[in-house]
């Protein structure tokens, strides 16, 4: 019997970095489209607590692709999503135990609290800060929305 030379493991990586990445471009040109930041922490958090290091690749790709769209500081969201995984995530999980309700909180976590990271670190390198919009809670809803779908 011939094996297959194709890992589907491989493949479905690369179509999970394109589709981020054609989100992103999509947001870049109607901000009505969600950029799938939450989406990108709560891959972040299973790939970390299933110990699947091959798949920070393309979300690392994706974040630096992101921060540089948005005119973060480089690795600022990396960054992010380590202490918040390192610090905050186990102590939410103590509190609440509905999966789906720590889905739609990590996803805001997400939002909210790299929009007060970036806050903080422009605040202490003297930068213009980004603002905090109408679009963001947008994102929140919509995001919540297709992970209850998926």
């Amino acid at each position: 019997m011939q094996r297959s030379l194709a890992y589907k493991s491989h493949i479905a990586k690369f179509w999970l970095l394109i589709i981020f990445v054609a989100f992103e471009n999509l947001n870049a040109i109607n901000y009505t489209v969600p950029p799938l930041f939450g989406l990108s922490f709560l891959l972040f958090f299973y790939a970390a607590q299933n110990q699947r290091y091959d798949m920070f690749v393309p979300l690392l790709i994706y974040l630096l692709l992101f921060e540089a769209d948005k005119g973060f500081i480089l690795f600022s969201s990396t960054v992010f999503f380590l202490l918040i995984y390192k610090f905050v995530v186990y102590r939410i999980r103590i509190f609440i135990h509905c999966e789906y309700c720590l889905e739609i909180i990590y996803i805001a976590l997400a939002y909210i609290g790299f929009w007060l990271f970036s806050f903080v670190l422009h605040q202490v390198f003297w930068l213009d800060f980004v603002l905090f919009d109408w679009h963001i809670i947008y994102y929140i809803i919509i995001e919540a929305m297709l992970v209850w779908l998926l």
